[in-house]
Formats: C-alpha cells, sequence, structure tokens
C-alpha cells in the first residue's frame, strides 16, 4: 500500500495524471464509469463505519463496538434498501417527475423557487456521486459520499412530505 500523498507518487502519477485526464479517460470508456457507479452505488446506504466503533475507551465497551441508539434511519437504509444503481436511477426518476409536475403547476413566484432549489438538491445529489468516483476511484467511497447520503434523505423527506400533503389534501 502506497499512502496518496507519499512523494514517490508526485514524478511517477500526479505530475502525468489530472482529474481531466480520468475525466477524458471515462468518456472514452464508459462501461467502466458504470461499473464503477455500481459500485458506488453498492456502498451508498451505509454512512456507520462499522469497522471503527463508536465508543470512547473509557466507555469500557469492546474494541469495534458500535452504539445503536439514534440509528433507525441509517439501519433501515443500509439493511432494507436496494444497493444498486438501478434504484437510484428509479429514485432519482420518481423524485424528479414530482418536483418538474409541481413545479409546471405552480403559477407563484415563491412555488417555481422552491421547485428549483429542489432540483437543485437532486443535481448536487447527483454530483456528489459521481465527483468521489472521479476523483478518488474506489477509494474509501463510502466515506466520500456522505454528501450524496445527505442529498438523499433529504429528497426522500421531501417526496414523503409532498405524498402525505397531496393525500390529506385528497381527503378533505
Amino acid at each position: 500500500m502506497i499512502k496518496q500523498d507519499d512523494p514517490s507518487l508526485t514524478p511517477d502519477f500526479y505530475d502525468r495524471v489530472s482529474h481531466k485526464d480520468v475525466l477524458f479517460f471515462y468518456m472514452k470508456h464508459p462501461g467502466r464509469l458504470i461499473e464503477n457507479m455500481k459500485y458506488a452505488a453498492a456502498n451508498s446506504m451505509s454512512i456507520r463505519p462499522y469497522y471503527l466503533g463508536s465508543y470512547e475507551k473509557s466507555e469500557g465497551k469492546p474494541p469495534g463496538a458500535v452504539a445503536g441508539m439514534y440509528s433507525g434511519w441509517s439501519e433501515l437504509k443500509n439493511k432494507h434498501l436496494p444497493h444498486s444503481l438501478g434504484f437510484l436511477a428509479v429514485f432519482y426518476l420518481v423524485y424528479y417527475a414530482g418536483v418538474l409536475y409541481q413545479y409546471f403547476r405552480t403559477k407563484e413566484v415563491a412555488g417555481r423557487i422552491a421547485g428549483e432549489l429542489m432540483m437543485l438538491l437532486g443535481l448536487i445529489g447527483l454530483f456528489s456521486f459521481l465527483v468521489p468516483i472521479l476523483g478518488d476511484g474506489r477509494a474509501d467511497i463510502g466515506k466520500h459520499l456522505f454528501l450524496f447520503n445527505v442529498c438523499f434523505d433529504m429528497m426522500a423527506v421531501a417526496m414523503l412530505g409532498w405524498t402525505l400533503h397531496k393525500l390529506t389534501r385528497l381527503l378533505k
């Protein structure tokens, strides 16, 4: 294993390969990008580093022990949601279908701005999914997908809230 900041990497690698080179590589080899996206999707629903543990030594817990308090949503995502690129694609399609539906039906400026912010949230999630692949490949991908997890969670809450709002209006 070679550390990322090892000085020997500068002349052998960093001086020869840039992020632009990596981007062009993936443009020429989209299958490799898709494979890395599948790998990222498989690691995208877990934000808890189970291999590290979550207690201080002073707590007297064995090394690697993980606290279960306040972890319901994380455990639900990690154990019950599909970890596939197809699931994420369907999730994004449903999200954007709802946002665009609401956006084009709204005539008020505030509603339009809200729709644009919701679309921006999805774009931030998309970029935060792709940038770690381009920047670091598979290295610590779960850790680098934290912002994607935040956006995914916010999108899921927004979808649930919008659905509940529409159902309550329908029942009235």
